[in-house]
């Protein structure tokens, strides 16, 4: 049953922690599932296409890092959103929640327009930079540039989701995502094999599918904050911009979002390394990391779920006060999701060639992703006590501790595992890298969760100075 967010914000600080924390992570896992439709859907047509499918996977797979690198800022700022909207409604001060929902609104346009224009000028340079073979380089290109453009609109689906997920309302954004991920199964493949008297595009056209879609999705975004159809209604006046507002959000949101860049440029230097490995051919051991990683990535969208919900309960119980009931939530939560993560590890393990045999038809690919599968899931438990850290600090406002775990699980432990045992053993070195480094990132967050103090509410004495 959809709770309403009124019965929603009631459980979470009056109810069982674990059952508001899948009332609020349904629909985010849902949600998770339908965005990484979006790639699922690029990679599964691709990946059917009569000649070069895994040219275009590998180019599909080496584009996707370049955009969360500047994604990674909505994300990072979105992360201040959730934090302060979700504080100001456990202290029940909607006015703020409306003011600070505008602000983020009006800061994220601009500040997508300009990642947008610099990401098309920078492209060219860092496909070239990362190495791939000639052949995924211009694919690649092609690729990112479409998606680049649609960057703006990403954004304002990313400030909308965050908004209405610190103030309980998971559901919305679960609908809208409905609504568009359709378009873009629709559009897939008939704009990629060229069907209805579209011309075939290949990877072209499912950046197409993509860009339509999402301007679909923010379009109705604004839409909906704007009509009065949501509890929170925004104003032009809320669009009017207040500097302190906005300090503030930058100030929460600028560890996170460094957090992310960095980890994103990580992604990319690790791609560079799989796209340099002795053995096999660089471009199957891409295409085995890209098939692999989006399967992987499937099961983390429940923890993903778990850990959006946290943020949200963790927030709404510091802004009212109670900030023993958020630490309670972190263990209980934290250790639900180690569970879950637990079982899907052993069904990877257990049969990986099926798995990857249903996303691509070439036998170099389905060999190397199966070694893929029968390493990477060693690790997968540990992730989710990281990321479960990282949702208690992001609820907590306490962006800089997610800064310094995104920096040191990547750029401290991963990259140079990776490098180090990839240079060694070639691909299978690479996988072993990323395994040990989610068991070691787990321990380091949890150390933090439990030394770090998180009384301090980033809405303390503001409300009244914005």
């Amino acid at each position: 049953m959809v709770r309403s967010p009124k019965e929603v914000q009631h459980e979470i600080l009056n109810g069982n922690v674990l059952k508001a924390a899948f009332i609020l992570g349904w629909p985010m896992m849902v949600t998770s599932l339908m965005q990484t439709g979006y790639n699922l859907a690029d990679t599964f047509w691709v990946g059917h296409l009569a000649k070069g499918s895994g040219v275009a996977i590998a180019a599909l797979n080496v584009g996707w890092p370049l955009i969360f690198m500047f994604m990674s800022f909505a994300m990072g700022f979105g992360t201040a959103g959730t934090a302060l909207v979700s504080q100001y409604t456990g202290a029940k001060n909607k006015k703020m929640v409306i003011k600070v929902s505008g602000q983020m609104l009006f800061f994220s346009m601009i500040l997508s327009v300009i990642l947008s224009v610099t990401g098309l000028a920078l492209l060219p340079f860092i496909i070239n930079a990362i190495g791939p073979p000639q052949s995924v380089t211009n694919i690649t290109i092609a690729y990112t540039s479409i998606i680049f453009v649609s960057i703006p609109f990403m954004f304002i689906t990313v400030v909308f989701t965050m908004i209405l997920r610190g103030w309980g309302d998971t559901v919305t954004p679960m609908y809208l995502n409905g609504i568009t991920l359709a378009i873009n199964v629709i559009l897939d493949p008939i704009m990629i094999f060229g069907w209805l008297g579209f011309p075939e595009m290949g990877v072209v056209g499912a950046a197409l599918a993509t860009l339509i879609s999402r301007i679909i999705f923010a379009a109705l975004s604004i839409h909906w904050l704007f009509s009065g159809r949501l509890e929170i209604r925004l104003t032009r006046e809320s669009l009017r911009p207040d500097w302190g507002i906005v300090k503030r959000i930058i100030r929460i949101g600028l560890p996170s979002s460094i957090g992310m860049t960095f980890t994103s440029i990580g992604f990319v230097v690790l791609m560079f390394i799989v796209a340099n490995v002795p053995y096999p051919d660089p471009v199957y051991a891409l295409a085995a990391y890209g098939i692999g990683n989006r399967i992987i990535n499937l099961t983390f969208i429940i923890v993903d779920g778990l850990a959006f919900s946290l943020t949200t309960i963790v927030g709404q119980n510091i802004g009212a006060g109670k900030y023993e009931r958020a630490m309670e939530s972190y263990w209980k939560i934290a250790l639900a999701s180690f569970s879950i993560l637990w079982i899907f590890s052993a069904v990877f393990l257990i049969a990986p060639g099926p798995i990857i045999s249903a996303f691509t038809n070439d036998p170099d690919t389905i060999k190397n992703g199966i070694v893929f599968m029968s390493i990477i899931p060693l690790g997968m438990p540990f992730f989710s006590l990281f990321r479960s850290s990282v949702g208690l600090f992001s609820g907590a406002g306490r962006t800089e501790f997610n800064m310094m775990m995104a920096i040191v699980r990547l750029w401290i432990m991963r990259l140079p595992l990776c490098y180090i045992l990839g240079m060694s053993m070639g691909a299978s070195g690479v996988w072993y890298g990323m395994a040990i480094s989610n068991m070691l990132s787990a321990l380091f967050g949890v150390i933090l969760a439990q030394t770090v103090k998180i009384d301090r509410p980033v809405i303390e004495g503001s409300a009244e100075a914005s």
